[in-house]
């Protein structure tokens, strides 16, 4: 091969990067109506979706085409949530399989402080089964099942960490265990039973060396056949503490990832998470459009307030004992 040749493949190669690198990401938020599916693509992106509390706000699958914060585009599919009819879902079930299939990335909502999970598991369950095993491994390899809200669970505290001018909100010592226990019950639930479909991948920074069959690599990456529970990436950092990072990066994929938009809590595990599941080619174009993800999760003070409060009323003496928005912070 002379050496026109190769500049010729080298401005080819060249090409097909810059274009893959300039397609917009394409994101889609499913689950059911209300769960707080516009809210979390709002907290996560700096979008502003149409969010409502009282009767559903996404009826259509509508693109919704936003810049990120580098100025990459990125196309979000805020699916509209099904349990609203039984008629509107039966209409929904193809499109989500289709659209699903279509995107980088698939975020699954349940609301954390339900105890209902029969309906989202019927819906999951018609999606996968209905689909070829090429189609099914696809979705199962893209999904990521967030608990949505969990700043509504109890009982309390919440903690925020001030800063300065800004702060982070983390559960209390009561609150954390619980929160550790729902995601937990989730992934058993939700994903274990889809175990044989899972194939993770991370990236490898530190010349991983498979220490079973399960596990692939390809230049800068390893990839792990099947569902690595806790237990069992526990085992294998205990084995291999040279590669506990690239086992806990793979486990990620399998876990359940707990949210809260109104706290900004979780949101860069999430990515985080998200970024380890996307296919390869889009891992580029995903840290384009999210940017820094260290500041994603902080609360400015002035917004602390608005997060959530408490008013005491003495009824005797008619006037007001405490308002949280009273304290200075």
């Amino acid at each position: 091969m002379d050496r026109i040749d190769r500049m010729r493949i080298r401005d080819r190669v060249k090409k097909i990067v810059e274009a893959e690198d300039s397609r917009p990401l394409s994101v889609a938020i499913v689950g059911q109506t209300g769960v707080g599916k516009s809210s979390l693509l709002n907290a996560l992106f700096g979008t502003e979706l149409e969010v409502g509390d009282i009767t559903p706000t996404t009826k259509e699958p509508e693109p919704v085409r936003m810049k990120g914060e580098r100025g990459h585009e990125i196309v979000f599919w805020d699916m509209p949530g099904f349990g609203e009819s039984a008629t509107a879902d039966r209409g929904y079930l193809e499109l989500y399989r289709t659209r699903l299939t279509e995107c980088d990335v698939v975020l699954w909502a349940l609301h954390a402080d339900s105890r209902s999970v029969t309906y989202d598991l019927n819906v999951l369950e018609r999606l996968l089964d209905s689909a070829g095993d090429e189609t099914r491994r696809a979705l199962v390899g893209k999904l990521t099942l967030v608990l949505t809200k969990v700043d509504m669970l109890a009982p309390p505290p919440w903690i925020f960490a001030k800063d300065r001018k800004t702060g982070f909100f983390a559960p209390g010592p009561e609150l954390a265990p619980r929160i550790t226990a729902k995601a937990d019950y989730f992934e058993e639930v939700f994903l274990a039973p889809y175990a044989e479909w899972f194939r993770t991948r991370t990236y490898d920074d530190c010349g991983f060396s498979p220490p079973d069959g399960r596990f692939e690599t390809t230049p800068g990456h390893v990839i792990f056949n099947g569902y690595l529970t806790g237990e069992e990436c526990e085992t294998l950092s205990r084995e291999h503490p040279e590669f506990s990072k690239v086992f806990s990066r793979l486990r990620d994929n399998c876990r359940v990832i707990c949210c809260s938009a109104n706290f900004r809590y979780g949101l860069v595990e999430l990515l985080g998470v998200v970024v380890n599941k996307i296919d390869l080619s889009a891992s580029g174009r995903f840290r384009n459009a999210i940017g820094d993800m260290g500041d994603i999760q902080r609360v400015s003070v002035s917004d602390v307030r608005s997060a959530g409060t408490i008013v005491v009323w003495d009824t005797r003496r008619d006037r007001k004992v405490f308002d949280f928005r009273d304290v200075g912070l």
